[in-house]
């Protein structure tokens, strides 16, 4: 892996796009980074917090979409992408100063898809033995039906463009349709324990630990099962941008 194009949708982030910005800005990364921050309209000031930073990076995009749906701005930000490799991420990830180096030198198939494993910024029991249980599931399953997340996926632009990206109908699991496309059309699917990500576990205190992981493991059967899920499913939408302060903590 060599130039990168970073996608990342936003919406209502101004608490948490800084640090996300911040790191990327730190990355020793020995080729070229393209940043493309697209916004589904947000209410607050993330579009002007992520203004700020026009000057810490040498290509920065920043798209103000007139259409909210993290799908829809996904396959925007990618459409947007100068280089070869896509990476799509979400605005709480937060990247360790030598990820992208350490990470270019195991990405090295050029029809690829992956995920990375993720800790919490703040050392909390609960979290990790949660995140053990989950990373576990997923490792299991990628002998069968493997997990991708629209959180950390690495992939190229000509998987996204043979997968004809994410479906923008999807009201949950977009990512992990995506990942099963890709694979079905021939992408090598990784899932890498290190290099590793932080970030913060705010759905988890938004929702609760047990909540979520049924929530994921119904909607992941249901996949495998019926595939897509649209509102016609009657599951449940997943929740985009609807975050507070407290959700950090």
């Amino acid at each position: 892996m060599k130039d990168l194009s970073i996608v990342i949708p936003t919406l209502n982030e101004e608490d948490y796009i800084s640090s996300v910005l911040e790191a990327l800005s730190l990355q020793k990364y020995q080729y070229k980074l393209q940043i493309i921050v697209v916004d589904g309209n947000s209410t607050d000031s993330t579009v002007i917090t992520i203004q700020k930073y026009s000057k810490q990076f040498e290509d920065l995009v920043v798209i103000c979409a007139d259409t909210r749906g993290v799908s829809f701005q996904r396959n925007l930000g990618a459409s947007h992408a100068k280089y070869d490799h896509l990476l799509f991420m979400d605005a709480d990830v937060i990247l360790p100063s030598n990820f992208l180096n350490s990470l270019s030198h195991k990405a090295k198939k050029e029809y690829m898809i992956a995920l990375v494993m993720h800790l919490p910024l703040k050392i909390n029991v609960l979290d990790y033995l949660w995140l053990s249980l989950l990373y576990s599931f997923i490792y299991i399953v990628q002998w069968y039906r493997p997990i991708c997340s629209g959180s950390f996926l690495l992939t190229t632009r000509n998987n996204h463009a043979k997968v004809g990206g994410f479906d923008e109908k999807t009201v949950m699991g977009g990512d992990v349709i995506y990942g099963l496309d890709s694979i079905a059309k021939g992408a090598r699917y990784t899932f890498f324990f290190y290099p590793y990500v932080f970030g913060y576990p705010r759905r988890l205190r938004k929702e609760g630990r047990l909540v979520l992981l049924m929530k994921w493991l119904r909607g992941y059967w249901y996949m495998i099962q019926h595939g897509p899920i649209y509102k016609e499913a009657n599951l449940h939408e997943y929740e985009f941008g609807n975050y507070s302060k407290a959700d950090k903590l």
